[in-house]
């Protein structure tokens, strides 16, 4: 097998968007790494790991003299980081380091100690350190003589530190849910360390099947935290964000209340009403003044409900929880009352949402301050559909004033028609988005992100847009965005495709600098351990097929667009090539005495999914013989039942409806 053709190939397709580093080759899950010393210095991240200058043996010959010391206060998060440390490097090396309360330890130059938290040993190692600029998640590794101390900016930064000290000493990899790669390990050496790291977003998230399902352990394993996502406080707590739905501005004027059988003529004025009359969302000039401030002739208005249910949401969350979100409904549909056309025609659609977010963050915050607690409101709004275009002129300037959000009000752009086949700096493909972004920034700072990583009308579809995150997470982090949310295969926990991009992202998210190219070999290699050879040479030759489609200029590689799908594209000679590699992996495999040979033939036959099914979507246009469609088909449902590949689309569409379709009943 060529694999320096292989690597090629994917060299060949990232070059496209001109988003990826040039990358030597795979990172092999073997080495142990001290992480990219290329980092910049002073007051932003760095990473210095002197090698030339070891401190201390953690572990040497079967023993050790270290202890791990928690805070005699410690929460939940710093014993539970403990524990991780003490756990992982058992497996490593088969020595248990005990974890002990910091009063059982007098600190000098000859102690010998992992510290978690913040200890009493910690003060005066730490002083030059502003917590505050590590941006929400961020640690410290630090040693001191004999010892070595992480701490975090908050719980959720002293847990990943650990997790980073793990990944940096032990060569611990966090790979996926049902993947750690562990090394073993003779000996542990502790070199002079002075880390001091951050993420790019204070709230990020890769939005992948095992998160959204519910798996708070992955979550922080891969560093992430966001609105949309399960957390515990063991393992650093949740994200303080007040969430119902996403698009939920109905649930501020509730319809089982303000429009029923009795009283539905009457309020109908605050709703945008669709062709049969029902509401599919807020009227945005309801309850609001020509020059932006609440319709106190009004008794019952949108704006005065809304403010009112946005109260309830503030007294039913602590007074940490500082966002909220007024997210317009996942409708193409606006308001064409009388005063939303007027409107519209002053400060587009974006700048109605704008007004009325503005007005309902100053009289939220104004009552905070006045009447509840004093925490600060922010409402988060979309940039979304009809409201995608910021209101600016052809100059980037404001349309009106009322138009630029207000301190407390944050734009989440959400740019569902890309192409994200490109990144958002492609001069041609996606040239209007990329105005979009800087429409936004130009009048905005709370600038968050949410963008769209898989095929929605077909999940098994090979959809890549992996070569995008270089680019576009810099581009997010230059605008300053607090808030990245990339949406997966969300309704699938086993997408091989989406768990590579959760792993890649998560690392990404944390540090746009990193090398995309080594992550995604550094996943292959780690997940599919003895055929990942195969593998990458199955996702390399769709990756090349993907970059020559591109150069056709035919295919849009939007979320919902059919082209990408063609059967012209694919022959089926070319598909039944890439099964007949993975299926050798498998019986490579089934021949081998590999303990966790089961493990990876069951990730060998998620991936089958993809070439298999683009056969079956296309089936009519390759196979002529009815016997044989029904077997391949067949064989397609029984796969995805196997792996647990539950939904084919957003929309619901899985096995048993392809079965029916096919008249398959055994």
């Amino acid at each position: 097998m060529n694999t320096q053709k292989n690597k090629n190939l994917f060299f060949k397709f990232v070059c496209l968007v001109l988003v990826l580093c040039l990358a030597a080759g795979a990172a092999g899950c073997k080495d142990k790494s001290n992480g990219d010393n290329n980092a910049p210095t002073g007051n932003e991240r760095r990473f210095t790991v002197n090698t030339d200058n070891p401190v201390g043996k953690i572990v040497g010959g079967g023993t050790s003299d270290y202890v791990i010391v928690i805070p005699i206060d410690y929460t939940e998060t710093e014993y539970f980081a403990a524990t991780e440390i003490q756990n992982f490097i058992a497996e490593a090396t088969g020595v248990t380091l005990s974890v002990t309360l910091e009063t059982a330890v007098d600190y000098s130059e000859e102690t010998k100690m992992i510290s978690v938290g913040g200890t009493a040993a910690l003060d005066g190692i730490d002083d030059d350190v502003d917590y505050s600029a590590l941006n929400g998640d961020g640690f410290i590794i630090r040693t001191d003589a004999q010892s070595v101390f992480i701490n975090g900016a908050n719980d959720r930064g002293t847990l990943y530190g650990a997790y980073d000290f793990l990944e940096r000493y032990a060569g611990v990899k966090f790979i996926a849910a049902d993947c750690t790669f562990v090394p073993a390990a003779n000996e542990i050496t502790l070199y002079e360390t002075d880390i001091y790291d951050y993420p790019a977003f204070p709230l990020r998230l890769y939005l992948s099947g095992p998160l959204y399902n519910g798996d708070p352990l992955l979550l922080a394993r891969m560093r992430m935290g966001g609105d949309l996502a399960m957390a515990s406080d063991e393992y650093g707590g949740k994200v303080e964000w007040y969430t119902s739905i996403v698009h939920n501005t109905l649930s501020f004027v509730p319809t089982d209340v303000y429009f029923t059988n009795e009283n539905r003529e009457q309020n109908a004025h605050m709703y945008c009403l669709n062709d049969s009359g029902s509401p599919v969302d807020l009227c945005m000039t309801d309850g609001i003044t020509a020059d932006g401030k609440i319709d106190e002739s009004m008794q019952v208005s949108a704006f005065k409900v809304a403010l009112e249910t946005l109260k309830s949401q503030v007294m039913k969350t602590s007074s940490n929880c500082n966002y909220f979100t007024f997210s317009q409904m996942d409708t193409l549909l606006c308001c064409e009352c009388e005063d939303c056309v007027a409107a519209e025609a002053k400060y587009m659609r974006s700048g109605m949402n704008v007004r009325f977010a503005n007005l309902l963050a100053e009289e939220i915050n104004k009552w905070s301050q006045e009447e509840y607690d004093g925490r600060t409101v922010n409402l988060v709004i979309f940039a979304y559909n009809y409201s995608t275009n910021p209101p600016v002129d052809s100059e980037g300037a404001p349309i009106d004033s009322s138009c630029v959000p207000n301190e407390y009000v944050y734009v989440r752009i959400a740019p569902i028609n890309a192409d994200n086949y490109y990144s958002f700096r492609h001069a041609d493909k996606n040239k209007s988005f990329a105005q979009i972004f800087d429409g936004w920034a130009s009048v905005t700072e709370n600038i968050m992100v949410w963008s769209y990583h898989a095929y929605y009308t077909n999940f098994a579809q090979y959809y890549p847009t992996m070569q995008t995150f270089k680019e576009n997470l810099s581009l997010y982090e230059e605008y300053g965005a607090e808030y990245v949310m990339m949406q997966g295969d969300h309704l699938n926990s086993a997408d091989w495709l989406d768990r590579m991009n959760l792993y890649v992202a998560s690392k990404m998210l944390w540090n746009p600098d990193r090398d995309v190219n080594a992550l995604r070999n550094e996943y292959i290699d780690c997940y599919f351990g003895p055929v990942a050879e195969e593998v990458r040479e199955v996702a390399d030759r769709l990756d090349e097929r993907l970059y020559e489609i591109s150069l056709t200029g035919e295919v849009v590689f939007q979320i919902y667009h059919t082209t990408i799908m063609n059967a012209d594209y694919y022959p089926i000679t070319w598909l039944e090539g890439l099964i007949d590699i993975l299926d050798g992996a498998i019986a490579e495999l089934q021949e081998s005495d590999d303990p966790n040979k089961n493990d990876y033939i069951r990730r060998v036959k998620e991936v089958k999914v993809t070439p298999l099914f683009m056969i079956v979507n296309n089936i009519d246009s390759y196979y002529s013989d009815s016997i044989l469609v029904y077997d391949t088909v067949k064989e397609f449902t029984d796969l995805t039942d196997e792996v647990g590949f539950t939904r084919y689309a957003e929309g619901g569409r899985g096995a048993n409806d392809l079965r029916l379709e096919y008249g398959i009943t055994d």
